[in-house]
């Protein structure tokens, strides 16, 4: 993953310390966190009145673990753990003070952790704002989000990509929080970074991953977790004899928890049916951009989404896309996205087959590209972003 951007602490000059401070409190890294703060810092109007201090959580966490002399969080019982967030509060008062009375607070990604910090989130804050993404609802348990419900009182705003989230939320957590909802969307860079592609930019990358460019691509998920159901997908293509013939399989494997097992079967499962690459390194823009670029068709089917930026960037791309009926797009379908959708993921190899036969039009293709752009390009979305946090 990429690394967000991150104010340094110790070089704050008076001048800053004179404008608001905003904390983007990132449960982990991600590019979503690093365009959105770069955005921000890039917008000279927003500048002048921000300073943009970004934190992430796992980062800290790991660092006073290791201060403390713990090996691994989960090895402390129920009485050590309390008394490790009390020490952990206790050192984010000290080392990471706030003006209670102006500054604001917006976590990215609501991790139940966040529930062990309200005590520093209310004393440091004049706004707390959450931002939920997608699995930080989507897969967590409705036992947990309702005992997260005193987080949730304390904020300001919660924001959601899609109104369907909203509605799951109610759903999961049996709360009504209306008066906090706001819907706000992460543009996406990769999409300048799409329309600047060379011809030459797309053969260097086939080259470096050996990427059988004469044959159609078919790319499996974004990441390498099991829950993009990579292996019902890969089964599904054998068991409707998609030819090895037609297509190359792409199965970007940069992020997410690893797992050696189960990438050994998903390689068994492949190795002798299929030529086909693993994408293991860091990708930069350019790359991510030719990835799309030169995806055929896109499998996203996993267990539970918002709004995959991987599949929006393919649509982006003027690309196909096959996904999953039970995922939450009724906002795209509404918008006029078409994408081909599967009951279950061991229907995907039917698919494939369809759509080698009979591609989509050039009409539908460009159209997507049009409503993409729309709703996720930054100049669309930033000054939501900034809106939340002037009010």
């Amino acid at each position: 993953m990429r690394r967000a951007y991150c104010f340094s602490w110790r070089n704050l000059g008076a001048a800053i310390l004179m404008k608001k401070k905003i904390l983007q409190f990132c449960t982990f890294d991600s590019v979503y966190n690093t365009n959105l703060q770069k955005q921000l810092n890039n917008d000279s109007d927003f500048a002048s009145e921000y300073s943009l201090v970004s934190l992430t959580l796992e980062s800290l966490i790991e660092a006073f673990l290791k201060n403390q002399g713990i090996s691994e969080y989960s090895s402390l019982n129920k009485l050590k753990k309390l008394l490790f967030w009390k020490k952990f509060c206790r050192y984010l008062n000290i080392t990471y003070p706030f003006d209670p009375q102006k500054d604001i607070v917006n976590i990215q990604f609501v991790d139940f952790k966040y529930i062990w910090l309200i005590g520093y989130l209310k004393k440091n804050f004049s706004r707390i704002i959450l931002s939920f993404w997608g699995s930080d609802l989507l897969r967590q348990s409705n036992r947990r989000l309702k005992a997260m419900n005193k987080l949730f009182k304390v904020s300001d705003v919660i924001t959601f990509e899609t109104e369907e989230m909203e509605y799951i939320f109610e759903k999961k957590t049996n709360r009504n929080y209306k008066s906090k909802y706001s819907l706000v969307k992460f543009g996406l860079s990769e999409l300048d970074e799409i329309d600047g592609l060379s011809n030459d930019d797309i053969h260097r990358f086939c080259h470096k991953y050996k990427i059988d460019s004469c044959k159609k691509t078919v790319v499996v998920g974004y990441n390498r977790i099991f829950q993009q159901q990579h292996l019902p997908v890969i089964q599904s293509l054998i068991k409707y004899n998609v030819s090895s013939e037609d297509i190359f399989i792409i199965v970007p494997w940069t992020y997410g928890n690893h797992d050696p097992e189960y990438r050994r079967r998903l390689e068994d499962c492949i190795k002798g049916k299929y030529n086909y690459c693993f994408l293991n390194d860091h990708l930069d823009e350019k790359e991510i951009a030719c990835l799309r670029k030169i995806t055929d068709i896109f499998v996203q089917v996993q267990m539970t989404d918002s709004l995959s930026a991987s599949m929006l960037e393919t649509l982006y791309a003027k690309n196909m896309v096959i996904t999953g009926r039970w995922l939450p797009y009724e906002e795209l379908i509404n918008k006029g996205i078409k994408m081909a959708y599967v009951d279950s993921p061991e229907l995907v190899g039917e698919e494939v087959r369809r759509l080698i036969k009979c591609s989509q039009n050039e009409e539908e293709r460009l159209r997507n590209k049009l409503i993409v752009h729309d709703m996720s390009s930054w100049d669309a979305n930033l000054e939501k972003w900034k809106s939340l946090y002037r009010v």
